[in-house]
């Protein structure tokens, strides 16, 4: 407040100039200060020399970074060369900042496009812990850092690159992804947590989900399919598909830029959608929205403000941008990534031979901890606090591959001649090598209760599949309730088999739910490979538990392809269960839509939340 007061006593004792009128104009629209009268002046300014607008954006660029700076500038180590800088300028500022930038801006030589500004509505910039971001101090130590000759740039970057370019690597941490949700990308392997983003590399997200950060505090979750770039610290480039911008103090005006439009943030939240045509449509959650047609020669700025949308088609005559002041879609918006299983941990339990010229490395077998979001918050749960199953169904059909064992000597033939050490592989260990798998399976999932072979006197009439019961009920909570672990040959679809999951009674609005997508699949980063494991055939495929228990089988034989531990996560809810209902068990049956057959090696079912 004290500083307009200083601005205003200094404009009555002194006449302006064009540009000293022009500074003070933006510096008030910066700080959310000019009235109706202001910013009609400040638009004929614009509308009178197509260099001032351009001069204006730089500026606001720069000391919105410069303040993120000034807020950060204690973090020595991490931001040495600029944050000196930034300090002695703010150090020298202190006394008269407003006269200091009054001199510069007469100083500047305007470059670059015509914006004049059409919007309204501005709400001005935002506080953080007392710093002024949006003008004044700020403004003025903008103009110092252009009077004192540092320029935005440096040698092979782009004259105006800000915005839109890169800031110094040295200086900057780049954009990296934060989150990926059953992604897959085109020509690449998906990338993992944390990954740093490659700036202006083109990427195809052909599935899936992913979230990326900025460095200065923007995320940006984007939809699969979806093309997109990223081209700097505040900018992100989608040619394709939609994202969901989340925009909070300090990086405001983030900008996506699409074939068409440019789409700059006013706070905080909003979704942009472009399709194969390059039709852009904003819808605004939150905050407020500026969109600039690019054919626009006069490039009038749009602004859409909380629960309004825009939308842009290149191809209508005059490419003119239809603004709604309400109807947003607010469904649209993603503000994280859907509850899934994330990661697991896994070790070697027992080692087995690796065949000869195969460089994967010994694998993994044991089954440590899992990672899972649920009800948005990531919670790790180590396998002792699982609810365990018991196997009470199984019935194969043509394939009579139907048992597993550890690739390690000590595992032979020999150990399955109890059927409850057979039962144990599923039931109670923590082996991934281990399991009853190949069960037989259905084109559509069930919509009645299973027969189950204990139930009938012939096993071959029993219902195809696997069933399983809990230790003790699964309490239907927010988020998944199950998670199962496939084991997946290198061999085999890298999405993995696709199952039905079913209740083992029906009633009060329960129903079967297909599994086409696992949550790690081997194209996952986080998907391990497993240490080499036996396989086991039947002389004739069981139809029934009591012969898959007791039946005889050959002696094992080590597969020298390896295979992958995938896994998935199941909410209740997908069946049909109510919050809070319990489950006591599943059916799970093969998709039958390839020539692959689920192979479970793990089930388990989570604890209740307690929150």
């Amino acid at each position: 407040m004290n500083i307009n007061r200083n601005r205003q006593h200094s404009d009555q004792a002194a006449p302006h100039s064009s540009d000293e009128r022009f500074a003070t104009l933006w510096t008030d629209y910066l700080e959310g200060d000019l009235n109706a009268d202001g910013m009609a002046e400040l638009n004929a300014f614009l509308a009178a020399d197509e260099q001032l607008v351009t001069r204006a954006a730089d500026l606001y660029q720069l000391h919105r970074r410069l303040g993120v700076l000034a807020e950060r500038r204690r973090d020595v180590a991490a931001m040495q060369e600029s944050s000196g800088f930034v300090t002695d300028v703010m150090e020298r500022l202190s006394a008269d900042g407003d006269a200091m930038a009054r001199a510069v801006m007469a100083r500047i030589t305007p470059r670059v496009e015509r914006r004049p500004i059409t919007g309204a509505g501005w709400r001005g910039p935002r506080r953080r812990d007392g710093l002024l971001v949006g003008g004044g101090l700020m403004a003025a130590a903008v103009a110092a850092v252009l009077f004192l000759g540092l320029q935005p740039r440096r040698d092979g970057m782009p004259e105006g690159n800000l915005p839109g370019a890169a800031w110094p690597e040295e200086r900057s941490p780049a954009a990296r992804f934060v989150s990926l949700a059953r992604a897959r990308f085109l020509g690449r392997e998906t990338p993992a947590c944390e990954t740093t983003v490659d700036l202006d590399e083109r990427y195809v997200l052909s599935a899936g989900l992913v979230e990326i950060a900025f460095p200065l505090g923007a995320t940006a979750i984007i939809e699969g399919p979806a093309v997109f770039r990223v081209c700097g610290v505040d900018c992100l480039a989608v040619d394709a598909g939609r994202c969901s911008v989340h925009a909070p103090d300090g990086a405001e005006g983030f900008r996506v830029e699409t074939p068409a439009t440019r789409v700059i943030d006013r706070g905080t939240r909003f979704v942009v959608n472009v399709d194969e045509t390059s039709t852009t449509e904003v819808q605004v959650i939150e905050g407020a929205a500026d969109l600039i047609a690019k054919s626009d020669q006069s490039t009038a700025i749009h602004r859409v403000v909380s629960g309004g949308g825009a939308r842009h088609d290149p191809a209508t005559r005059g490419g003119q941008i239809v603004t709604t002041a309400g109807g947003a879609d607010r469904s649209l918006y993603r503000a994280r990534l859907p509850d899934r299983l994330i990661s697991y941990s896994a070790s070697l339990s027992h080692p087995a031979p690796v065949a000869p010229g195969d460089p994967s490395g010994p694998g993994i077998d044991t089954l440590q901890n899992v990672s899972i979001q649920r009800g948005g918050a990531v919670r790790t749960y180590d396998i002792a606090t699982l609810i365990g199953v018991r196997m009470i169904h199984f019935h194969a059909t043509h394939n009579k591959n139907n048992l597993t064992l550890p690739g390690h000597a000590d595992f032979t033939a020999a150990t399955l001649l109890s059927g409850e050490a057979r039962r144990s592989l599923l039931e109670a260990d923590r082996l991934l090598t281990t399991g009853a798998i190949n069960p037989g399976g259905s084109k559509t999932p069930l919509t009645t209760d299973p027969v189950l072979a204990s139930s009938t006197s012939d096993g071959a009439a029993s219902t195809p599949g696997l069933a399983v019961t809990f230790a003790c009920p699964v309490v239907n909570s927010s988020g998944p309730d199950v998670i199962l672990f496939e084991l997946q040959m290198l061999t085999d679809p890298p999405e993995g088999d696709a199952f039905h999951v079913s209740p083992l009674r029906f009633g009060g609005g329960l129903r079967g739910y297909t599994v086409t997508a696992y949550d790690i699949d081997s194209t996952s980063p986080e998907s391990q490979l497993l240490a080499p494991f036996q396989l086991f055939s039947f002389a004739e495929a069981p139809t029934s538990l009591p012969a898959w228990l007791a039946s005889s089988t050959n002696d094992g034989s080590l597969l020298p392809v390896r295979a992958q531990a995938n896994a998935v996560a199941i909410d209740l809810s997908d069946l049909g269960y109510a919050e809070g209902e319990t489950c006591d068990g599943l059916f799970i049956q093969d998709a039958a839509d390839n020539k692959t057959t689920i192979d479970p090696v793990f089930i388990a079912g989570l604890p209740p939340l307690d929150d």
